[in-house]
């Protein structure tokens, strides 16, 4: 009878062994459950980070060079880059001729208008991370970039920061592709500043 009891026992599970195998399950479901679903809402979160950070480089740099600024985003292509407008180079070559001419006792008037402004401001790509193309990645996509007169949700946007700073007020939101996670990317035109926003709170 002995020897039947010890062969019952060897050939299935007690109650209490079944529990802690269950609740081993339930401890590591626990752990890794609550990772998979935030995380998308930590990659766009991410994103809108590193988004912050670019506004808050060329509001920094446009103040450090006294030049404007932009942030460029492709809403279409998931893409964001920095861009200046760097001074115009001194024409130097041709002031010196000028004078040569002048110290030569040329009776030739020069009669070329002195360079002026356009007025119109060609930006360029800033040297470094900030003016290479960031890409949003797989999981993070643009959703729409408001401004206080209208919203673009497709095209190239660009919002501008002038030399002392100051940009005009927009809020860039950005989701994952299902839209279950969204944050958003304030530009705070009066408090000079940037903030990054849970859109789902």
């Amino acid at each position: 009878m002995n020897a039947s009891g010890s062969r019952s026992r060897l050939g299935g599970f007690t109650l209490i062994e079944m529990l802690a195998v269950l609740a081993m399950f339930a401890l590591i479901a626990g752990l890794i459950l609550p990772r998979f679903s935030t995380g998308g809402a930590r990659a766009v979160r991410g994103e809108a980070e590193a988004l912050g950070e670019a506004f808050e480089f060329a509001r920094q740099r446009a103040i450090m060079t006294a030049r404007p600024h932009q942030v460029v985003m492709d809403l279409d292509r998931g893409l964001h880059w920095v861009e200046w407008a760097p001074p115009p180079p001194p024409e130097t070559e041709a002031v010196a001729a000028r004078e040569d001419e002048r110290a030569a006792g040329s009776r030739k008037v020069d009669m070329t208008p002195p360079p002026t402004a356009s007025g119109e401001l060609v930006f360029e790509p800033v040297p470094g991370a900030f003016g290479r193309a960031h890409p949003l990645g797989d999981e993070v996509v643009f959703v729409s970039a408001a401004f206080p007169d209208t919203t673009f949700d497709s095209g190239q946007v660009t919002i501008e920061l002038d030399p002392d700073g100051a940009a005009d007020p927009a809020v860039v939101s950005l989701s994952d592709p299902e839209g279950a996670h969204g944050f958003a990317v304030e530009i705070q035109a009066l408090a000079d500043a940037v903030r990054v926003v849970d859109v789902a709170r």
